[in-house]
């Protein structure tokens, strides 16, 4: 019996005895427990992050306010070294609007730990939401839920980053294969019969099968009257 003939024979049989197969989720129990430890360890580690710079931040804007207040102490001072010189506009006018947006921060810090529960049920993410509001000037315009929004992106930069490019890679590689397909597949599209090795052409035909024009495909009808049908890569199966 040849190749061509055991598929037609066990198309016949599996019509009879077909059993569906269970459905499985895409993703199992372990996996989707990995991806979320995955997504929790990020969490940490931008979360430490954000905290040295806060505190590295708090540390030399404490340092410019005591520069401050000494040289209002010593305006007098006939001499200064180099750790007191003098403070210039520039560095006056950052120290206020540092302080100012400190003030305000501080004010609005409990609105911003509310907005952020209706944002996240994740405690790791919510508290790396409000280091990264601390640690950032948003424009004025911008409404408190807003920029607390704009915590939730930058907080999931780099998830976000790899979904997208996960994202074109699939779109890229989906293009590839239906170009190669359409390509693959111009004969069958103008309605000829695609070609075939001369032995494998001579077996199909000498079980029975024909290329349908209509349906683009190599087809056997059986003796119940069904449509027994073979793919490009050799498969068979019932229409």
């Amino acid at each position: 019996m040849t190749e061509e003939e055991k598929a037609v024979l066990e198309a016949e049989q599996a019509e009879d005895s077909k059993v569906e197969p269970e459905a499985k989720d895409d993703q199992t129990p372990a996996e989707g427990k990995t991806e979320v430890d995955e997504v929790s360890k990020q969490y940490e580690a931008d979360l430490q992050k954000e905290r040295d710079a806060r505190l590295k931040a708090e540390k030399a804007s404490a340092d410019l306010a005591f520069k401050l207040r000494k040289k209002g102490r010593e305006a007098e001072a006939e001499e200064t070294d180099d750790d007191d010189r003098p403070i210039t506009a520039k560095e006056f006018n950052e120290a206020i609007n540092r302080e100012r947006e400190t003030i305000t921060k501080k004010v609005t810090f409990a609105e911003a730990e509310n907005i952020v529960s209706s944002l996240s049920d994740n405690v790791l993410e919510r508290k790396l939401m409000l280091e990264i509001y601390q640690n950032r000037s948003f424009p004025d315009s911008l409404t408190l839920r807003e920029k607390m929004e704009e915590c939730q992106l930058l907080a999931n930069k780099n998830k976000i980053i790899g979904e997208r490019n996960e994202a074109l890679r699939a779109l890229k590689a989906k293009d590839s294969v239906e170009s190669h397909y359409a390509s693959g597949t111009q004969d069958e599209l103008r309605g000829n019969a695609p070609k075939l090795a001369a032995s494998t052409a001579n077996e199909m035909a000498r079980v029975g099968f024909k290329f349908n024009n209509t349906t683009h495909r190599f087809e056997r009808k059986l003796d119940n009257g069904k449509i027994l049908v073979r793919e490009k890569d050799g498969s068979t199966h019932l229409a």
